[in-house]
């Protein structure tokens, strides 16, 4: 009667330890140009590494957007309501 019981089993220290070994060694390689390690990375653990170009790029694009956001940026100089004195 095992069949609906069910098994819980939990990784060890030493399968994590090569887990961390496995993953370090493959972002070793990525920071060096290994395409085949990147890849690796990103379809067995989900781990995704990027360069430096594109982490600029990504701020600029941060920068751009935070700044079309401003309300100066959209024209509004006042509130209708503000009397403006003339001399």
């Amino acid at each position: 009667m095992t069949s609906g019981m069910t098994r819980l089993e939990f990784p060890t220290k030493q399968d994590l330890t090569k887990r961390s070994l496995k993953i370090h060694n493959l972002v070793k390689k990525a920071i060096q140009g290994n395409s085949k390690a990147k890849e690796k990375l990103l379809n067995e653990y989900g781990i995704r590494l990027y360069s430096t170009s594109e982490i600029e790029k990504y701020e600029k694009r941060k920068q751009v957007r935070r700044i079309r956001n401003l309300p100066l940026s959209k024209g509004a100089t006042g509130s209708k309501r503000q009397t403006v004195r003339t001399r």
